[in-house]
């Protein structure tokens, strides 16, 4: 397939699955899932622009529970230890919401390894779920993550001048850091340019529009994470502190809304191999 040619059917593929996204979004069941997803996103921007922890506190809680809730609208599709592991991720990513509370301010560094726990433990039952569809380990795939994961731990470490003497803080992050990778990666490798060769099933075809929505959501939540990195280093209350939150919780929701819903479609698809 020419550059050209791949450029053009990503670009379609790509859009189509954030069309795909947001219809489902704006229409069918549960729409007061969406609506308070919705709200609460835009509710916890606020508050990041304009330093209302009070209102933080209320609305950042309410954005995974009513994206899972929505998620989960055609649940008589879904086996029930697809609807279980779903259920466990969505939980544990509001976990590490309610531990990241807070105005982006000095104790950041402090809530960071408990939040990249709950996460992570998020991203496991995302990974089940993942094995449970047949997208299995690819060693190639997990050694690049680790890497990334070691990386990420030497880069911390020797900020804090610890270049050999990592502390639990650093190896936690390094460990998330190659965890989120696989997660995101995983699914989003199931995603192939351009139509579905002929006679592929409806199961590879479905896989495939789910894997596009996966890659945007990839795509979206990695850059969450950095821009939280970028905004640790940012002077106390000031404005381009706010505005690095606001651009946070902006591509997390983004992230997670994309994720969700490839999982989603993935699940409620075919009866799983259990």
């Amino acid at each position: 397939m020419a550059f050209a040619e791949l450029t053009a059917d990503l670009a379609a593929d790509l859009t189509a699955a954030a069309r795909k996204t947001v219809d489902g979004l704006a229409r069918g069941p549960r729409q007061w899932a969406a609506g308070t997803f919705l709200a609460a996103t835009a509710a916890t921007e606020l508050a990041a622009g304009f330093r209302l922890p009070a209102l933080e506190r209320i609305a950042k809680p309410l954005i995974i529970p009513a994206l899972t809730a929505h998620a989960l609208r055609d649940p008589q599709r879904w086996a029930l230890a697809d609807r279980t592991l779903f259920a466990a991720m969505g939980g544990l990513h509001a976990l590490g919401d309610v531990v990241l509370l807070g105005d982006g301010e000095a104790t950041d560094a402090a809530r960071l390894t408990p939040g990249a726990l709950a996460f992570g433990g998020g991203h496991l039952a995302g990974l089940a779920l993942y094995a449970r569809r047949g997208i299995g380990f690819r060693p190639l795939q997990s050694i690049a993550a680790g890497a990334v994961g070691v990386a990420v731990c030497g880069v911390l470490a020797a900020g804090e001048g610890r270049a050999l003497r990592p502390s639990a803080h650093h190896l936690v992050q390094g460990a998330y850091a190659a965890l989120l990778v696989e997660f995101m990666v995983r699914g989003a490798a199931t995603y192939q340019p351009g139509d579905p060769a002929p006679g592929a099933d409806s199961a590879a075809d479905t896989r495939s529009a789910a894997g596009a929505q996966l890659a945007l959501g990839a795509a979206a939540w990695l850059a969450s994470d950095a821009l939280i990195a970028v905004r640790l280093d940012r002077p106390r209350g000031s404005i381009a502190k706010r505005l690095l939150g606001v651009a946070v919780m902006d591509t997390y929701a983004t992230g997670q809304l994309f994720t969700y819903s490839g999982i989603a479609a993935l699940c409620a698809h075919r009866p799983s191999s259990s």
